[in-house]
This record gives C-alpha cells, structure tokens and sequence, in this order.
C-alpha cells in the first residue's frame, strides 16, 4: 500500500505506478510495510524525488529477507529488559533491540545466544531454548 496515494497498490513483482507527482517539486514517495511478511525488512519507507515534467522515475526500496525471532525475557531479578536496549550476537554484530514489555526483537534465529546490552549493564540469553515464552537474561 502507499499512503497518500488512495487506490495505488504494489502488485506481485513489487511495481507500482504514482500518477500524481508533482513536477520540479520535492515529492516523498513513501511505502506501508503492513501485509508485507514478518521476515522482511526494508532499508528505508519512505524516498524523496523531484521528477521533471512527464518523466517517469523509478524508486527503489531495498528489502533483504532475514529469518526473525521475537521472544520475551526479564532479568535475572525478574525486572524487565530496559526499552531500547541493544541486542547483539557473540561477535558484537548488533542483531536486534529490545521493545515495549521486555520484547526482544532478533534479526537474526540462528544465533544461539544474545547479549543485551544498555547504558547500566548488560546480560545474556541463550537463544537455544526458544520453546520457552519467557527467558531469562543472566
């Protein structure tokens, strides 16, 4: 879906035509992720363009397929995860973030562990034992 733009739809290959683009004027072409699937994730939503008059212009959105995982988990002392605390994989490569309600968010379900990190500490969570709702981060 594109908002602003009532009735313009995305079809299968990912195209869609904006008919109503202003010429010589700054113009953000933006796309809803919503109805897309939960393992892809976009570079960007939103793009901006000045298109001359009768031109047509093509608007890239970088998309890469990552295999997800969403999981709950609380603290050894069974406080909450801090909101927006940084999830990273045991190299450092930032895999994910922690949201509202202790949710952690991964990009990455393969790693075996994760170690979150904020500005007044950090622990780990074994990513093995995933059948479990709600981990604990040691």
């Amino acid at each position: 879906m594109l908002p602003g733009s009532p009735g313009t739809r995305v079809d299968s290959n990912g195209y869609a035509i904006l008919p109503y683009l202003r010429p010589y004027r700054i113009n953000a072409v933006e796309i809803d992720p919503k109805g897309s699937h939960d393992d892809v994730a976009f570079d960007r939503t939103v793009a901006q363009v000045v298109p001359w008059e009768g031109s047509v212009v093509k608007v890239a959105f970088g998309t890469k397929v990552q295999n997800n995982l969403t999981l709950q988990a609380r603290q050894a002392n069974h406080e909450p995860l801090p909101f927006a605390a940084s999830i990273f994989s045991p190299d450092g490569k930032e895999i994910g973030v922690v949201g509202q309600g202790s949710m952690m968010f991964i990009s990455d379900a393969n790693a075996k562990r994760a170690i979150v990190k904020w500005s007044g500490g950090q622990c780990s969570v074994d990513l093995g034992q995933q059948t479990t709702k709600d981990s604990v981060c040691r």
